[in-house]
């Protein structure tokens, strides 16, 4: 097998890499985002994220998919209001009724999608530090996750699934305003393999987020801002 050399010499990336970031982008310029003339019909897939943004639209049932979108089987006339239109334009809401597709207004605010159920990661946690699983830790320019032995001790015990809690495999983290989890900042995933060496985990940040809030959807029980 023979792979392509990128940036520096020991990093490479394999013909499976390559096709699938090949098959990506033709699959972006013909069946996806790019193009406002795609024909919509009942073996069209819609693939949206936690916030209702269209990130996928494909008829290819071989597409490689990211573990953490979300599909829904819209109907042919739900997905009418996409002819000839850039999917951009429009969000996948929830509502009692179950998932559509809305247009976008101008002013929206990026907001946590109502089915999510999430917790704040707070600085002083109400419950005995001694049962805390996770800990997040928020400088200007990283958020480091550490998991507790009591943490790693729940974890795997989902060592026969995978390591997937309530049918997650990562976990989501949100920044949001202060104490408003209606207004997303930005937000970003951690594979929950990633914690089971027990070592300190580091997300590079695009800026200082310090005097935001964190949220996080509920697979610890007991997380803490430290």
């Amino acid at each position: 097998m023979t792979a392509e050399i990128i940036f520096e010499p020991d990093v490479i990336v394999s013909e499976q890499a390559q096709e699938r970031k090949k098959r990506f982008r033709e699959n972006k310029q013909q069946n996806g985002l790019t193009d406002k003339n795609i024909t919509l019909s009942k073996t069209t897939n819609i693939y949206f994220d936690d916030q209702g943004e269209i990130v996928c639209v494909t008829k290819d049932p071989e597409f490689p998919i990211d573990e953490t979108w979300n599909t829904h089987e819209f109907t042919s006339q739900e997905m009418t209001a996409l002819k000839n239109r850039s999917f951009s334009e429009f969000l996948v809401v929830k509502n009692d009724s179950g998932y559509q597709i809305k247009p976008r207004k101008s002013h929206q605010e990026r907001s946590l999608s109502q089915e999510i159920k999430f917790q704040e990661v707070t600085i002083a946690p109400t419950w005995d530090t001694d049962l805390t699983e996770l800990e997040m830790t928020m400088s200007k320019d990283q958020l480091t996750l550490q998991i507790t032995p009591k943490g790693l001790e729940y974890l795997e015990k989902y060592k026969d699934s995978n390591y997937q809690i309530k049918n997650q495999k990562v976990l989501s983290v949100y920044i949001t305003l202060k104490k408003n989890p209606h207004y997303l900042i930005h937000d970003l995933k951690v594979p929950l393999t990633d914690f089971l060496s027990g070592e300190l985990v580091v997300v590079e940040l695009d800026q200082d987020y310090t005097a935001y809030s964190i949220y996080t959807k509920p697979l610890f029980d007991y997380c803490a801002r430290v």
